[in-house]
C-alpha cells in the first residue's frame, strides 16, 4: 500500500509539474513518446494509421498508441489518464509476479519479487510517460500467468486461447516482440505438461497468434507491396548495431558508418524506417552477417554485458531530465573500451558512489541465483525463467540498458528472491539445535 500512495503522489506531481512549469515535457517525451501520441491522434481523428508526414506508418504497430487512444478518450484527451492506466497495470503486474512467484517457488518469494518490481524506481518512471514498456510487461507477466496458474475448471483449450491472444497483443504493443516469441514458450516448460501436450500448446499458441497478426501484415502488404509485419527489425540493424560495430572496428563515427551504409544501399537514411526500403536493407544486412558472422557475434555478446549491471536509477533520471529539459550526462559503458582493448576506464566503475551501489545490488542478486540454478538445476521452471533472461540479454546486443532489461526484471527478481529465500532458510535451520529444527523447510 505504501508503493501505491508513492505511485500516487509521483503521478500527481507530473500532473503538477505540468501545469506549473511551462518547459516540462509531461507526459509527452520527444521521439518515440510524440511518435505514439501522434498515431493515437490519427487513430482518433481520422481511423487511420498513419505518421506525421500523412503516410501509411509501418514501423510503429497499432497496440499502443490504440491503448493510447481508448484510455484517454473518456477523459477529454488528457494524456495523464493514460499514464494513470499505466501506473495501474505496474501495479497489477507485480501482483502477476507475486503469483507467479507463489506457484513457481514459493508465496515468499513471490512476494519479494512483486515488491522488487514495485519499487524499482523505473518502473514507475516508465509508468508516468508516454511509452510503451509497461502496458508490454503486463501482457508479458499475464500470458505466463495465463499458461502457469490459470486452469478454468481443468480445461486446456481457455488457457490456449487466452494465451494465444494475449502473445499477439503483445506484438501489436511493441513490434519487438513479435521476435520475442521464443520466450512465448518458455512458460510452457515450467507448466508442468506432458511432452505432448507441451507441443500442442506451442504449435496452438503460436497459430492463434500468427493468425492474430496476419490482418497486420496483409495491410503492410497492401500499403507496401512489402508482406511484414514491421520494419522495426532491418532498422535496427542498420542504424544501431551495424554502424556501432563498424565504428569500433576501424576508428570511425557511427554517423559516418550510417552514411556509408546508406550510399551502399541506395536508401538514405531518412527512409530506413519505411517498410518500401526493407528489402535492399535486409540484403546487407545479410551480406554482412556472411562477411563478419563470427566477429561480430562476439561483439554484440560482449557488449551486451551492461545489461546485467545497467542503471535503473540513472534511466530514471534520464527521463526526468528530459522533461524538464534539463542537462543530463551520461557515462559510457566500460564494456565498450574493454572490447576494443582500452583498459583505462576501469575505475568507472566505482563512480559515482550511488551507482556503484546499485551494480553490488545487482552482483548479489545474480549470485542468489547463481545459487538457485545450482540447487534446483533438475527443475524445469528454473531453467524456464533463466531462458527468459539470457533471451533478453541477447536481443539487446550493443544497445544494452536498464530500459531494454525492464521485461527479464520481474524474472530476475524470482530467480533472485528463490535463491535468497533458500539461503536464510539453510542458514536458519543450519543453527537451530537438531532437536528443535522443524521436520521440513520448504
Amino acid at each position: 500500500m505504501a508503493l501505491c500512495a508513492v505511485y500516487a503522489a509521483v503521478w500527481g506531481w507530473s500532473i503538477y509539474l505540468s501545469a506549473h512549469d511551462p518547459a516540462a515535457l509531461m507526459p509527452v517525451l520527444p521521439e518515440d513518446s510524440s511518435e505514439y501520441a501522434q498515431l493515437a491522434k490519427s487513430l482518433e481523428t481520422r481511423n487511420s494509421f498513419t505518421n506525421s508526414r500523412g503516410q501509411d506508418e509501418t514501423f510503429r504497430t497499432p497496440g499502443y498508441p490504440m491503448f493510447v487512444a481508448v484510455a484517454q478518450t473518456p477523459f477529454g484527451g488528457s494524456f495523464f489518464a493514460v499514464t494513470f492506466a499505466q501506473l495501474v497495470l505496474a501495479a497489477v503486474t507485480a501482483l502477476l509476479v507475486r503469483k507467479i512467484g507463489a506457484r513457481l517457488f514459493s508465496p515468499l518469494v513471490g512476494d519479494i519479487a512483486g515488491l522488487a518490481f514495485m519499487a524499482n524506481p523505473l518502473t514507475l518512471a516508465l509508468a508516468i510517460f508516454i511509452a510503451s514498456d509497461i502496458p508490454f510487461i503486463f501482457l508479458y507477466a499475464l500470458f505466463w500467468w495465463i499458461v502457469v496458474c490459470w486452469r478454468p475448471r481443468g480445461k486446456a483449450w481457455p488457457v490456449v486461447l487466452a494465451a494465444g491472444l494475449v502473445c499477439a497483443a503483445s506484438a501489436y504493443v511493441r513490434p519487438i516482440g513479435f521476435w520475442e516469441l521464443p520466450i512465448f514458450l518458455a512458460p510452457i516448460a515450467a507448466a508442468r505438461l506432458t511432452l505432448r501436450q507441451a507441443c500442442i500448446w506451442s504449435a496452438s499458441i503460436l497459430a492463434i497468434a500468427l493468425l492474430c497478426v496476419s490482418p497486420w501484415v496483409l495491410r503492410n502488404k497492401q500499403a507496401t507491396g512489402v508482406a511484414s509485419f514491421s520494419s522495426l527489425s532491418p532498422y535496427n540493424i542498420v542504424y544501431y548495431n551495424i554502424p556501432m560495430y563498424l565504428a569500433s572496428r576501424q576508428g570511425t563515427s557511427t554517423a559516418a558508418e550510417k552514411q556509408g551504409i546508406a550510399e551502399s544501399t541506395g536508401v538514405p537514411i531518412g527512409e530506413w524506417r519505411d517498410l518500401r526500403s526493407a528489402a535492399p536493407l535486409n540484403r546487407y544486412v545479410i551480406e554482412f552477417i556472411k562477411n563478419h558472422f563470427l566477429d561480430y557475434s562476439k561483439y554484440h555478446v560482449i557488449t551486451s554485458v551492461p545489461m546485467f549491471f545497467t542503471s535503473d536509477i540513472e534511466q530514471s533520471a534520464y527521463l526526468y531530465s528530459v522533461s524538464v529539459r534539463a542537462p543530463f550526462q551520461s557515462s559510457k559503458s566500460v564494456i565498450f573500451g574493454l572490447e576494443s582493448g582500452h583498459f583505462g576506464g576501469l575505475s568507472a566503475i566505482f563512480h559515482p558512489w550511488w551507482k556503484f551501489a546499485e551494480r553490488l545490488f545487482l552482483c548479489f542478486c545474480w549470485i542468489m541465483i547463481l545459487c538457485e540454478l545450482w540447487t534446483e538445476r533438475k527443475k524445469p521452471a528454473v531453467w524456464a525463467v533463466l531462458f527468459v533472461i539470457l533471451y533478453i540479454f541477447l536481443m539487446t546486443g550493443p544497445l544494452a540498458n536498464a530500459r531494454y532489461r525492464l521485461p527479464a526484471d520481474p524474472f530476475i527478481y524470482l530467480l533472485a528472491a528463490a535463491g535468497l529465500v533458500r539461503n536464510i532458510q539453510y542458514l536458519y535451520t543450519k543453527k537451530l539445535p537438531s532437536a528443535t529444527k522443524p521436520a521440513a523447510m520448504t
